[in-house]
């Protein structure tokens, strides 16, 4: 059995050329457009992470800056070494729930840690309430 030979002459070769170069032409182009989304994308997630970054050095220079100044040095000294100048009182306030100096829980004495805190606190400075 012989397969049929498909014979195209001049006039009919050139729309299947055509049709056959169109189609090639599309799909090289769907291609590319896909390839060009995926680049686009990922760009513009480097740049957001490019902008998140750029905003956190620029609050680590911030920082960093802050760290240099003398009132850094001045603050740091106070909150983790108990510092003071030359003329200044430390002032200690115990934290917690114990009994202030003066009370008796034996007889029946008021605590000074009853009140809110800040009626302890104008109790401490300035004697009764």
């Amino acid at each position: 059995m012989k397969l049929p030979v498909l014979r195209l002459n001049r006039e009919q070769l050139l729309p299947w050329g055509l049709g056959l170069l169109i189609a090639l032409l599309v799909i090289g182009n769907v291609k590319l457009v896909i390839k060009r989304y995926q680049i686009q994308k990922e760009s513009d997630k480097l740049y957001a992470e490019q902008q998140k970054l750029r905003d956190s050095n620029s609050d680590l220079s911030k920082l960093l800056e802050y760290v240099r100044t003398p009132a850094f040095v001045e603050e740091e000294a106070r909150l983790r070494f108990n510092l003071a100048k030359p003329g200044e009182k430390i002032f200690i306030v115990p934290e917690g729930n114990e009994n202030a100096e003066g009370t008796n829980s034996e007889t029946g004495g008021s605590s000074s840690n009853n009140g809110t805190w800040f009626s302890n606190w104008w109790q401490h400075f300035f004697g009764n309430k």
